[in-house]
């Protein structure tokens, strides 16, 4: 059952603190979103949106409480490929980044623990 509040209507009580809670939860995005290394450094916005709609007599209005965010977008992966003729027609082989191997089993040193007399 809806009740009139005796409170004013005031942006901190809007929503019974709803506004309040959607844009701190979206300033947390935003924070998490600014020191994702993967992202761009540019601005970041939080926009709160409340609409208001009458109804026919314009004595109650219905209120909708948007909040979003524009966040620091991924820069894409890049990749290279090369297409070639095969058996089966056209393929494409993915050029990718050979790592090293290390050769652990041939030149392994020994590290001894020095004994001491305590």
């Amino acid at each position: 059952m809806l009740v009139l509040s005796d409170e004013k209507l005031t942006l901190e009580n809007l929503g019974g603190g709803a506004a309040a809670e959607l844009w701190n939860a979206e300033l947390k995005t935003v924070l998490e979103n600014i020191q994702d290394i993967n992202t761009s450094p540019g601005t970041r916005e939080i926009n709160l949106a409340v609409k208001l709609t009458p109804n026919e007599r314009r004595d109650e209005i219905g209120i909708e409480i948007i909040c979003k965010s524009k966040l620091g977008a991924q820069p894409p992966f890049k990749s290279a490929a090369k297409i070639m003729p095969s058996e089966h027609g056209i393929e494409a082989n993915e050029f990718v980044q050979k790592q090293q191997k290390f050769d652990f089993e041939s030149n392994v040193t020994p590290i001894r623990k020095e004994e001491t007399n305590d």
